[in-house]
């Protein structure tokens, strides 16, 4: 393995989590505007529709911008609380909350690793599916200070897992796609296409965190980030 010169991380399940989820934030939210769906109804709904989210033309369904992601976040609000009162002011509520610092937590084994990562002489690129409230978001966590350069999908013009999203970030950090090891937690996105882009890739798999290490399995798995520094020393060795 080539040594990176950049260590990319993905955000949204990587290095941060929002509290509350996801679906308690659309319920809390929607109960002020009237909404009689239950939690768990609220999480269905929007495991659902999420995903659907993408299921536009099979040559369009990674593009992103700024107006792009608004939009579908705008859909994705209006479907899954449809019987809100006053449907706008309801989506800029939801939009501004997933905006806010507070609204997020990072994960604890975050600090450590990016301190470390620093020391040893890495660059640090946050590389994710958003849009600009990213910079808002990371801003106020002094837990990512560490981190270089943040870039969003909206930025880039594609969202992971086309190949051009890791094009784009190679373009922007201005390495070769071999130079850059991405860390993140979705198989598809962050690990598969990276690789397919050129990059190395890890993912974090947090759940399975009392099991012995997984990279002995040689598949690019890790439990916590305390194993990226020992499995970067391996890869130096090789």
């Amino acid at each position: 393995m080539t040594q990176p010169l950049w260590i990319v991380f993905d955000a949204v399940g990587t290095l941060i989590e929002p509290v509350p989820s996801v679906a308690e934030a659309y319920w809390q939210i929607g109960n002020t505007f009237g909404s009689q769906y239950t939690v768990q109804e609220v999480r269905e709904r929007f495991g659902k529709q999420f995903e659907q989210s993408f299921s536009n033309s099979e040559g369009e369904k990674h593009l992103s911008n700024e107006q792009i992601e608004l939009a579908r976040w705008k859909q994705i609000v209006e479907h899954v609380l449809d019987d809100v009162i006053e449907m706008e002011a309801c989506f800029a509520e939801v939009h501004s909350h997933f905006s806010k610092p507070e609204a997020w937590q990072v994960f604890a084994d975050v600090a450590p690793l990016l301190q470390q990562l620093k020391l040893a002489g890495y660059s640090l690129a946050i590389g994710s599916n958003f849009d600009h409230r990213l910079h808002d978001v990371c801003a106020g966590h002094r837990e990512l200070t560490p981190i270089d350069v943040a870039f969003a999908s909206a930025e880039l013009g594609y969202r992971k897992p086309s190949l051009n999203f890791y094009n784009e970030l190679a373009n922007r950090l201005n390495v070769r796609p071999a130079q850059m090891l991405m860390i993140g937690d979705h198989e598809e996105n962050d690990v598969l296409s990276a690789r397919q882009a050129g990059l190395s890739a890890l993912q974090i798999d947090r759940s399975q965190s009392t099991v012995q290490n997984t990279l002995t399995k040689n598949d690019g798995t890790i439990n916590s980030f305390s194993e990226v520094i020992p499995y970067l020393e391996t890869s130096k060795e090789n």
